[in-house]
């Protein structure tokens, strides 16, 4: 998309919705110039007011769930005299991620225009990894799970010290990643069961109203409520941010949110001496000489920790929040 179009002259936006609604679920990519920015820190050197501008480019990539891909490189991909934007972006749709396991987009230099030229590289999913253990806060909204911690945390190893605690933290991740298995399963699948169970026991209560089809509907909705909040729980600690209303139920933003943290956090390129790796094989073999070296046995015995230091420490701390 060049800039030839002016956007009160074509309805870019309103295009853009048309597109969305036809390739929702699959994957597309629109980039180029957008001819405008979605904040000030977008743009430098000049004070002409395009807020309105602005806003209508927000609420177009908001309203066809469009996520930003940011970009390496320079910060502003147009410039003239002494003003510099960012009107030269990638967008993608969620289904785009499912396609390729990562997308990079570097801003290249400004040759022979005033914008910078965007360069997306796309890479296809590698081999499936095993997910590192993550706690999730869900779990413990269970009854059942202080006494799972607290029956496998009990069992004695043998040891002391640090390799004690060492061995207990790493059978305790042993530990939740079957119970949770066992436990929570597939949670999207158990919200769904609750929700028809708790329509079948209110319609049950309907058509005979005793005490007993009463509390049996009170159950099935106090559990269906609690699996919406497990999974609530399960989408804000997944997207690291926190919703300001109470009670908001968006997962849809929620996911949108998982799939954009992943794409901006993902690592394309480290430093290994004097050279830059940035094949992915290469990237993982890297990292785990590292820690490999950095754990080996082969080390000299850690001193143990001055503790009269905390004499020195006082007594009373305030503490800012």
């Amino acid at each position: 998309m060049g800039n030839v179009l002016e956007l009160e002259d074509y309805p870019l936006w309103d295009k853009l919705r048309e597109i969305s609604v036809k390739m929702e679920g699959l994957p597309w990519l629109v980039g180029g110039d957008f001819n405008t920015f979605v904040s000030k820190e977008e743009r430098q050197g000049s004070r002409l007011n395009r807020t309105g501008e602005m806003l209508d480019f927000v609420d177009a990539i908001n309203d066809c769930q469009l996520l930003d891909l940011g970009a390496d490189g320079a910060k502003f991909t147009w410039a003239r005299g002494e003003t510099f934007e960012r009107l030269d972006r990638a967008l993608i749709g969620e289904g785009w991620l499912e396609l390729f396991s990562a997308t990079r987009v570097p801003n290249l230099p400004r040759v022979l225009s005033d914008h910078s030229p965007l360069l997306i590289q796309c890479h296809s999913p590698g081999p499936p990894v095993r997910p590192p253990f993550r706690f999730q806060n869900m779990w413990v909204r269970h009854e059942s799970f202080i006494k799972e911690v607290e029956r496998d945390w009990m069992i004695p190893t043998g040891e002391r010290g640090m390799v004690n605690l060492q061995i207990k933290l790493s059978r305790l991740k042993k530990c939740l990643r079957a119970w949770n298995k066992n436990v929570f399963g597939n949670i999207f699948e158990k919200l769904k069961q609750a929700e028809e169970d708790a329509q079948e026991a209110a319609m049950r209560y309907e058509r005979n109203q005793t005490p007993t089809t009463r509390a049996e509907m009170n159950k099935k909705a106090a559990e269906f409520a609690l699996r919406l909040k497990m999974e609530d729980d399960y989408w804000k600690q997944k997207a690291a941010i926190r919703w300001s209303v109470e009670g908001e139920r968006n997962t849809k933003f929620f996911q949108g949110w998982v799939r954009h943290k992943r794409t901006k956090s993902r690592i394309h390129a480290i430093e290994e001496g004097e050279q830059t790796l940035s094949n992915d094989e290469d990237i993982r073999c890297s990292v785990v000489n590292f820690f490999q070296k950095l754990l080996t046995s082969d080390i000299d015995a850690l001193q143990e920790p001055d503790l009269d230091i905390m004499e020195s420490l006082p007594n009373d701390l305030n503490w800012k929040s």
